[in-house]
């Protein structure tokens, strides 16, 4: 359920299946991060997944998947395993690193 205060909108609301998170920022910057890291927030309150320099730059997409199913990206016909992904793993909230070529691709 998502439960949002007065004019507040849901940026993106995708299911929580699975054990990884990546995040895509309109800045072109790609993180991916354990699920474990996001706390259970209270209604109406959020928890930042990325980074952001610019205030202009937001969050573009977001996907839940298990590491050992590897990560399937909107848009894109190949699975990556989760060991090719290293590459982008981090921390939340960080900033994450410059997006491969097949993240950017509009599904």
């Amino acid at each position: 359920m998502l439960n949002l205060k007065g004019d507040e909108s849901a940026q993106l609301c995708v299911p929580a299946e699975g054990d990884q998170v990546a995040v895509l920022g309109s800045n072109r910057r790609f993180l991916i991060f354990p699920l474990e890291q996001l706390p259970v927030m209270g209604r109406g309150l959020g928890v930042g997944l990325q980074k952001y320099g610019k205030a202009s730059d937001s969050l573009k997409n977001a996907v839940v998947f298990k590491a050992e199913d590897g990560l399937l990206w909107p848009g894109n016909a190949r699975t990556r395993s989760f060991a090719d992904l290293q590459t982008w793993v981090g921390k939340r909230a960080a900033v994450g690193k410059e997006a491969p070529s097949w993240a950017l691709k509009k599904a």
